[in-house]
């Protein structure tokens, strides 16, 4: 019998590693997942809402249990703390590559609102650098370099203008090129709207149902838990997982309606919430977008069926009008956020040619 995840999301690629609380055995030939360390990660949970750091976590545990063979050195470490406190799967919920959720998908070793207070505390120092919320890289999580496939970045210069580069540029990436961030951004807005392509992609009313239906449940289930928090973060964390939800619902149900050329139409990406929107806007959308700095192409990749467009890295064939009107769109290209009009901005960035 096939799992939930795979009846519903047949097209999806699971993520297929099984979470450290469980393990897999077979019942009458069947695979079942069963919680073999769930109070391992429950105490994991509990020490961490109690306010102990990462090691310390590691060092209890390690005094209190023994430690699986499979963990790497036989021993519990801080960085399988950090990555077992940060795992949905804790919770029962498979996340699929398309970041659709499927709840009760593995067996609970806590609850939602056990994660959520947990995470919800002072964040880890773990060295890692990472893009800041309502970040100007709207493009980030789907966006590779052709080069050297690592991840790309936006960075401002002497101009006015924002540039994209690969993360990589001064640390082994043959590439050192960068491209102006309107280049790269404004084609994949202009081909999200394209129809022609997209909506071919991902129309699928049947799927659209099945999502908008699951999202609906999960804002429910997060309302009731909203209802009795009383921690500020703990409800501001609920109320920004609630807002997401409502993304995913708003976009399939655009889907379903045939109107997708409309999902960027009251979207402010001046702001933190519209940058973060758009974001989960493209990841839902695009499995891969590749920036060729070299060439100056843009190959785009969509989710469902692997649909594939390329086009230049150019702003001179942009179709979509609605494209240059998106609310806040020039403090996304220009340097210092500055907020300019779509008839500045478009003078800005197609200067007159100038005659000999």
């Amino acid at each position: 019998m096939k799992r939930l995840a795979e009846q519903k999301f047949v097209n999806s690629r699971l993520v297929k590693k099984v979470p450290f609380h469980c393990e897999v055995i077979k019942i009458d030939g069947e695979s079942v997942y069963t919680p073999r360390y769930a109070e391992i990660v429950a105490r994991m949970f509990e020490l961490r809402i109690q306010g102990k750091g990462a090691p310390s976590i590691a060092k209890i545990l390690n005094e209190e249990f023994d430690a699986p063979k499979k963990l790497r050195k036989g021993e519990f470490s801080q960085h399988f703390v950090l990555r077992v406190l940060k795992d949905r799967a804790t919770t029962g919920v498979l996340v699929m590559r398309d970041n659709t959720e499927v709840a009760d998908y593995f067996p609970a070793a806590i609850s939602d609102a056990t994660y959520l207070q947990a995470n919800d505390r002072k964040p880890f120092m773990t060295g890692v650098v990472t893009a800041k919320a309502g970040t100007t890289n709207v493009i980030k999580g789907t966006t590779r370099c052709n080069e050297c496939h690592n991840g790309v970045i936006v960075k401002t210069s002497k101009s006015k203008f924002r540039y994209l580069k690969c993360v990589k540029s001064s640390h082994g990436c043959m590439v050192q090129r960068s491209l102006q961030y309107s280049k790269v951004l404004l084609p994949i807005l202009d081909s999200l709207l394209d129809v022609h392509w997209i909506t071919k992609a991902l129309k699928d009313i049947k799927r659209s149902k099945e999502r908008i239906d699951y999202h609906e449940k999960q804002v429910v289930k997060l309302n009731q838990i909203l209802q009795k928090a009383s921690n500020l973060t703990v409800i501001e964390n609920l109320v920004e997982r609630i807002e997401q939800h409502d993304v995913y619902i708003t976009f399939f149900r655009t889907i379903e309606s045939g109107n997708h050329e409309t999902i960027l139409d009251g979207l402010n990406v001046g702001t933190k919430s519209g940058r973060a929107t758009l974001n989960l806007i493209l990841n839902i959308t695009f499995k891969k977008i590749i920036v060729d700095f070299s060439s100056e192409q843009i190959t785009l990749v969509t989710k469902i069926d692997n649909h594939t467009q390329k086009r230049p890295a150019s702003i001179n064939d942009i179709r979509h009008a609605n494209v240059w009107e998106l609310q806040g769109l020039s403090s996304l290209l220009l340097k210092d956020d500055v907020e300019v009009s779509a008839t500045k901005l478009r003078q800005l960035l197609t200067p007159p040619t100038q005659t000999k």
